[in-house]
């Protein structure tokens, strides 16, 4: 028998010895997407949600999409994993990919002045850097109140930031941590100046695109968007109310994106790939710039990390709007990724993320 004839013999074998294997795999993996249906139709039903979806990849595969409830009561739209949702402050992690990818190809520095690129912005006692913004340690103020809820359509990025560009800081930046959505104004400042591109151009050409986010955009109140959900609230005696309308032109890059939670899956799967992002800045973002708390806890650029019970690396961000609660999580080392949005804005969505992450991760590390 020749070498060939030899070498086709052991691919045969070995097909024949994985055939059982990929049965198992696949049964097993349809065994945990029904866990997870019944679990999110259980959710909506004892939390009278409107609707809720989730998606779930393991290895780079999706394993889980679907949802559970309605993307639109009236019409009685299911909530699918591709309804399209307001991914609120989801968005400032996304928005920090534009400005890492600027920083990878050595346009900005890290350390830079942001009036280097937004000189409008009036100078203030201490120096305010891009990271400062991206680990949320610049001082900068977030909403005040009244402010979450503004219904004014800002034309401009120079608009947007007047509501909070001569305000005081709140401290010496880098010394404290003090999450912030304006701030992320100004980074949405430096990706349009850099580029020289209107940020949904730059976001759409570079970030969305390359990842697979088809459905990701800019929310634009004009504009009509296919598998749209609807926003839910809570009114007297607990009943479901239509959310009241909000205008997310105050804060494209800190909250102002609308995306599918299947979207969100890949995004993460893109940026653990290398495949939008460089690895070595990709590794940059998750790791702690800023300790809050236990040791390996704190903020990295933009992403929150953390470790759970056993030890694992967990980067995640969460996400609250009118009308709109959502979760995205990210076991680097585990290569299992997590996202659910709910349209309503009564109940988190954080705790159904993590349960849902339990029908994935073994008990503890091996």
């Amino acid at each position: 028998m020749n070498r060939h004839s030899v070498n086709r013999l052991y691919c045969l074998k070995l097909s024949i010895l994985l055939v059982p294997l990929l049965i198992f795999s696949s049964a097993a993996a349809q065994i945990e997407s029904q866990k997870v249906q019944d679990f999110l139709d259980q959710v909506a039903l004892e939390y009278n949600l409107p609707g809720i979806s989730a998606a779930v990849s393991v290895s780079g595969n999706f394993v889980f999409s679907g949802g559970a409830g309605f993307a639109d009561l009236e019409n009685k739209v299911p909530a699918t994993g591709a309804t399209v949702y307001r991914i609120a402050s989801i968005s400032k992690p996304i928005a920090a990919i534009g400005v890492m990818q600027l920083v990878a190809q050595g346009k900005v520095d890290l350390q830079d002045d942001i009036r280097k690129y937004i000189p409008t912005f009036p100078e203030k006692r201490w120096k305010v850097t891009l990271w400062h913004l991206l680990t949320h340690t610049s001082g900068i103020r977030h909403y005040n109140r009244g402010e979450f809820g503004v219904m004014e359509n800002f034309g401009s990025l120079e608009e947007a930031i007047k509501i909070f560009k001569d305000d005081t800081l709140k401290f010496e930046p880098g010394t404290q941590y003090s999450y912030t959505t304006y701030g992320f104004n100004l980074l949405q400042g430096v990706i349009e100046a850099v580029s020289e591109e209107v940020f949904r151009t730059y976001m759409r050409k570079n970030v969305w695109i390359p990842a697979g986010m088809l459905s990701t955009d800019l929310e634009i109140k004009e504009d009509l968007v296919l598998n749209r959900a609807r926003g839910y609230s809570r009114g007297s005696r607990s009943r479901i109310v239509n959310s009241r309308y909000t205008d997310v032109s105050i804060k494209f890059a800190g909250g102002g994106m609308i995306a599918s939670v299947e979207d969100l899956v890949k995004l993460f799967s893109a940026l653990d790939s290398g495949k939008i992002l460089q690895q070595s800045r990709v590794l940059e973002m998750y790791s702690v710039q800023f300790q809050r708390g236990n040791q390996g806890n704190g903020s990295g650029l933009s992403w929150m990390v953390n470790t759970d019970d056993y030890g694992r690396k967990r980067i995640s961000h969460s996400g609250g709007a009118m009308g709109f609660r959502s979760m995205l999580i990210n076991f680097p080392e585990e290569e299992l990724i997590i996202a659910v949005i709910s349209n309503q804005d009564f109940m988190g969505v954080g705790n159904i993320a993590s349960d849902i992450a339990k029908f994935y991760l073994p008990p503890q590390k091996n």
